[in-house]
């Protein structure tokens, strides 16, 4: 019976000495994180091309396309000649790409969830 306790307490000793590293890493990158949140999304802000094996992502051109989606609906919306169920559409559009935005940006993890 002894040792039945002894090998459940080596098992036990042993679970938490391989569970408290990895721990200890996830909460000093949250905390360096929480303290230094708005250099991380400066950094983030300035990052412009994305390169991994095998391509690249060029942060550039999708941002000068996203530019120009909203010039063109902002247009769309004050354009003298629209009728106003034209200008609603515009403007539905235009909240509908904040949301979407604004939910990309929720979910990324530099987003509001670590903002403490």
């Amino acid at each position: 019976m002894t040792a039945d306790w002894a090998r459940l307490l080596d098992s036990a000793a042993a679970l938490v000495s391989a569970l408290a590293w990895p721990l200890a890493l996830v909460l000093s990158v949250r905390l360096v994180i929480r303290r230094h949140r708005a250099a991380f999304e400066r950094l983030v802000d300035r990052v412009k091309v994305v390169t991994y094996p095998g391509g690249q992502i060029d942060l550039a051109v999708i941002e000068a396309s996203q530019e120009a989606q909203v010039e063109e609906l902002a247009e769309r919306l004050t354009r003298a000649e629209a009728d106003d169920a034209e200008r609603l559409r515009a403007a539905r559009l235009i909240v509908g790409r904040a949301v979407e935005l604004g939910r990309l940006r929720e979910a990324t993890w530099w987003g509001a969830k670590y903002r403490g």
